[in-house]
Parts: C-alpha cells; structure tokens; sequence
C-alpha cells in the first residue's frame, strides 16, 4: 500500500452545490472546511480559524475528523490539532497549507470560488458561500468577501512547493464559477478543471479505501 498522495480540500464556494462530496472519500484523503461539519461529512481533517466558529464546532462535540485549528487562546477546546503558527490565514488557503505540511502532491481543491455570485440584476456580486444566512455567517444580502487576501496565500501556498500539483475545480455553466483570480492565472503548478474532466477522473482512478 503506497502512502495516499492524493488529497481533496472541499471549500465552501456554491460552485459545489450540485456536486457530492462524500463520492471522494474513496480516492484520496479529505479535508473539509467550518460548517461542513454540520452535515457529517466523510472527511478526514476539518480546518477552521475563526475563533466562533471553531467553539461552535468544539460546543458540538464533533469527533468525525482530525480537528485542525490556529493556537489561539479564545478557542477554547483542548482537543483540537494546533498549527505551530498563527499565519493570520482565511480557512481555504489554511486548509491547502494544511495539504501542504502532510505532504500530498496532488491537491484538488473543490468549491474555491474566490469571487462573489451574481444575484438578480444587482450589479455588485453577493457573498457566495454555502452556509450564508446560517450561525457564525454572514446573509446573503451582504456584497461579496474581499479575494485579494485568498489569492495571495493560495499564490504563496502554490509557490512553497514547486513539485506539488493543485488543481480547482471549477463550473463550467456559471461565468462567476469559471473566474481565474489575477494572480493566480500564471502559477505554474495551478491548474483549472471543470466538473466534467473530474467526473473522468473519477472513473480512471482506483479507490484506496
């Protein structure tokens, strides 16, 4: 049995709305992000940074998975996994660096939108995320979260190891689910794949578990 080198880090971007992400568990080792513990998911690690949220996820008693989390004080459960550093990260980006410190060298990333949803005929894009309008999250009225941070870690995640392949997932039908961050459109161990080229993959590869 060869170490899995293959993980899957599912964000929490609507892109991923119509996608089962219990369907990965088999193929690679999972990670999955805040909220999703909710829905007890087939995952192996859960990451958070936000000190409400990861004493929501303590409060609840969640057990399902490795529980990776920022060493800082307000957050109060002593059973969590703790980062050596407090990189002062979002989740996703946390997440991937996460990836990074166990060594995958295949890193799909699933529900990584970056950018806000477009709503009605509103012309600034609105928060994009599948637990909007729900505890420890914002509504969906409000305008979508500044990227600029995001792709900066994700950009400085991509280029700490050169030999790491990360692939995002993207939806092919929704221009805001196909949007290509600046900074992140000349990495060059970045690439970009559609729903469908997964759907392939996930037929070729073999499952591990």
């Amino acid at each position: 049995h060869t170490l899995m080198e293959r993980c899957f880090i599912i964000a929490n971007g609507e892109s991923r709305k119509d996608f089962d992400y219990n369907r990965l568990w088999p193929y690679g080792k999972v990670i999955g992000i805040n909220a999703i513990y909710r829905e007890d998911p087939k995952i192996d690690f859960l990451v958070g940074v936000d000190i409400q949220m990861m004493n929501e996820v303590g409060d609840a008693g969640y057990k399902g998975a490795e529980v990776w989390t920022y060493p800082r004080q307000q957050i109060k459960h002593g059973y969590f996994q703790r980062f050596s550093q407090d990189k002062g990260w979002s989740s996703g980006p946390t997440a991937t660096w996460l990836a990074i410190q166990k060594e995958f060298k295949e890193i799909y990333i699933i529900g990584m939108d970056f950018g806000g949803i477009k709503v009605g005929n509103k012309e600034k894009l609105r928060i994009n995320n599948m637990y909007k309008n729900t505890k420890n999250y914002r509504d969906d009225k409000k305008e979508a979260t500044f990227h600029g941070n995001w792709e900066n870690q994700m950009k400085r995640n991509c280029n700490s190891v050169p030999g790491t392949k990360f692939v995002r997932v993207q939806r092919k039908d929704v221009p805001e689910f196909r949007f290509v961050p600046k900074k992140l459109r000349d990495v060059p161990n970045l690439s970009m794949i559609y729903y469908e080229d997964l759907e392939v993959l996930l037929k070729a590869w073999s499952p591990f578990r």
